[in-house]
């Protein structure tokens, strides 16, 4: 269980309860797993080009529905990783902004800000800067999210069944077979699997 993780205990940890090398050696796991699900990341991203290949190379409508199915299943798992890999860039942020107010605290102290953090978790800091951070962009990113909602007219029925994205990956594999245009292909059953309306289970 890493430092972050003991935030789920009953016991509340403030500001003040993590010192400096516990939060460098925090710093040092999340970074090690980090390096590990990057690693696990890019073998499935390279699985996924090596069975689209092998796939194309089949005769068979059959075989390339199959081999449509487990590109589909291992690009579902490298979506696990990548969204474990946003959770360890959050922690690591997290981290990093409680070691730069406990290595600032007494300047903290002397500015008056401490006494409003110092009992705050690591998450209502991490809220806290960032609120401090965005307050001057808020109706820049306010005015942003209106105009979406102008430009983003097709996100109704846009939802594909599995099977459609299943033969299309099909089709494009029939198309690098015959072309041998295996990584152009490729790069567009890419596409096609990170559209938007495609959600992870």
């Amino acid at each position: 269980m890493g430092l972050l993780d003991s935030l789920l205990g009953k016991k509340k940890k403030t500001i003040k309860d993590f010192d400096i090398r516990q939060l460098d050696e925090e710093k040092i796991r999340l970074e090690e797993e980090e390096k590990r699900l990057i690693k696990k990341l890019n073998k499935a991203e390279g699985d996924k080009a090596a069975l689209f290949k092998e796939g194309s190379g089949k005769e068979a409508k059959r075989e390339k529905i199959i081999f449509a199915r487990k590109i589909q299943e291992v690009d579902d798992q490298a979506k696990e990783i990548n969204s474990r890999l946003s959770m360890i860039s959050k922690q690591l942020r997290i981290v990093h902004r409680l070691r730069t107010v406990r290595q600032n605290e007494q300047r903290l102290k002397e500015t008056g800000i401490w006494s409003s953090i110092m009992s705050m978790d690591p998450v209502e800091l991490d809220a806290y800067i960032t609120d401090q951070k965005t307050k001057q962009a808020h109706e820049r990113e306010r005015a942003n999210s209106i105009l979406s909602i102008f430009t983003d007219d097709d996100t109704y029925g846009e939802e594909l069944a599995e099977d459609r994205e299943t033969m299309e990956l099909v089709r494009l594999m029939e198309q690098a077979g015959e072309s041998g245009h295996i990584e152009e292909k490729f790069s567009e059953a890419e596409d096609i699997l990170n559209k938007p309306s495609r959600e992870t289970e």
